[in-house]
């Protein structure tokens, strides 16, 4: 019989983080399976299990990776780039009408349009001075943040916003694909089958997985998920 323990998080385990806490928590000897959600860790184990040292490992890993609800994230989404992305092709193409409606009024501006400019490319800036700082080395955000300096010192400030664009673009997709890959991650850990199909005396009839013995025999349908240890004694499957 499985036997199930929850604990409830004081902050929230990001999406890209639930995964490895899963994972990890699997290869504890006891752990069957372990479900990661946003404030709460939920184990299946069978024998004897150490709580008080899982509760102190869950804790840890809370205490590096977790973030409070109120506090803002510092990693951007698919959302914030596609913003990002959409106000850098929007500033290109008004900067462009502007200097051939109104060349006096665009060349008089020219602060705003640098500063602009350095308010889109500001992740790209802060990024590649800091690894500057920390790895000592160039990387693609301080070659991005050079372009656009040399752009603005230069008088044409929105020249950057297409690299920009293109960047920020590439992030978002990037972004969308890890977003993806995570989800049907958590998908493949989550155990979250609460039922399955006993068979007693050629009968199938449903009981809670709690409720299962050594020795019970079971029956997996398609698009169920087999969420206890065993040998599979006949049948025919797909992955």
């Amino acid at each position: 019989m499985y036997m199930r323990n929850t604990i409830f998080l004081h902050s929230e385990i990001p999406s890209r983080m639930r995964p490895v806490l899963s994972v990890k928590l699997r290869q504890v000897r006891g752990i069957v399976s372990a479900v990661v959600e946003e404030k709460k860790v939920t184990v299946y184990y069978v024998g004897q299990l150490d709580l008080r040292a899982l509760n102190l490992f869950i804790r840890a890993f809370e205490e590096k990776y977790g973030r409070k609800k109120e506090q803002k994230d510092d990693d951007m989404d698919v959302a914030t780039y596609r913003r990002e992305a959409i106000i850098s092709v929007g500033g290109f193409i008004a900067m462009n009408i502007l200097r051939k409606v109104n060349p006096e009024f665009y060349g008089s501006i020219l602060l705003f349009r640098r500063l602009f400019t350095l308010y889109i490319a500001r992740r790209y800036i802060k990024n590649g001075i800091m690894g500057l700082v920390k790895d000592h080395q160039a990387n693609a955000d301080t070659l991005t943040a050079t372009a656009v300096a040399a752009s603005v010192l230069a008088g044409k400030p929105e020249s950057s916003l297409t690299l920009l664009a293109l960047s920020n673009g590439a992030e978002m997709m990037t972004e969308y694909a890890a977003e993806k890959a995570r989800r049907q991650i958590s998908g493949l850990l989550k155990l979250d089958q609460r039922d399955v199909w006993l068979v007693e005396n050629g009968h199938e009839r449903k009981v809670p997985v709690e409720s299962l013995k050594r020795g019970d025999l079971i029956a997996v349908h398609l698009g169920e998920k087999i969420c206890v240890d065993g040998s599979v004694v006949s049948g025919n499957a797909a992955g």
